[in-house]
């Protein structure tokens, strides 16, 4: 369980470091069960990013739904706990999960970007986990966090990759100045669905490894809009995801 003092960084900055939470080896047992849904057809999961030269990320969804030791690491109770004690939630629900594979060498910094905007929820509240596979640091793929911008609602933004500078409009160059957060194999990160944030490029010679767990509170509900995940589900506008695509992963009960 988190401490409250873990508690009060991540609500007031938006995000929150859990450190060496796996061992060395179990990552690297996971890291090898994730190689191998790369070159693996499952029934349902699939890739929304093929990745190649000079590309973000090579990305495959919802992994948990083929590929039974990914699904263990999805589904671990614990992280979902941690997530209902930072919203405050009785029940969490899984959204999906997917790996981001950053290319060696050549692979370009990720868009910055608030998720929540992009996902089909009408409601704040929604957290992300970011687990890497390997040790991370800004020279091989980083995530980096505008801190506190999860109190800002939806904001309008100037983003250089390159210079790794960002603009916000009505907030100054001291309320955004950017965090790098290098993160050791084993540890991951949890972050608010409306914090701004961006991956740096990989230079190093090894694929960065990486994988999201998006969870959701109990009281998100449907927006309506188009998302890989939601298509043909015959969900209703306004309504929660009770749905079996959308499985609990903890609750009060």
């Amino acid at each position: 369980m988190l401490s409250q003092e873990q508690v009060r960084f991540f609500q007031e900055n938006g995000y929150l470091i859990v450190e060496d939470f796996y061992t060395r080896e179990q990552i690297a047992a996971y890291k090898e069960a994730l190689e191998e849904t790369r070159h693996a057809k499952g029934e349902h999961s699939f890739v929304h990013n093929q990745g190649g030269p000079y590309s973000m990320y090579e990305q495959k969804v919802n992994l948990w739904r083929d590929f039974p030791r990914i699904r263990e690491l999805t589904f671990d109770p614990r992280r979902a706990e941690m997530v209902k004690q930072l919203t405050g939630s009785t029940e969490i629900r899984l959204f999906h999960d997917h790996y981001l594979i950053k290319p060696a060498m050549d692979s370009r910094a990720s868009n910055w970007h608030q998720d929540q905007p992009v996902w089909p929820m009408s409601e704040d509240g929604p957290v992300n986990c970011w687990i890497p596979f390997q040790d991370v640091t800004v020279h091989n793929g980083a995530m980096a966090y505008v801190a506190g911008s999860h109190r800002w609602g939806t904001v309008k933004f100037k983003a250089n990759r390159e210079d790794e500078q960002i603009e916000v409009e009505g907030k100054t160059s001291g309320e955004t100045k950017i965090v790098p957060v290098p993160i050791r194999a084993g540890s991951f990160l949890l972050h608010h669905g409306m914090t701004l944030h961006y991956a740096y490029p990989n230079k190093s010679e090894e694929p960065r490894y990486a994988m999201t767990v998006i969870y959701l509170p109990e009281w998100t509900t449907y927006n309506g809009n188009k998302h890989p995940v939601t298509e043909g589900l015959s969900l209703t506008k306004g309504q929660h995801f009770e749905h079996d695509m959308f499985p609990v992963l903890t609750s009060a009960g």
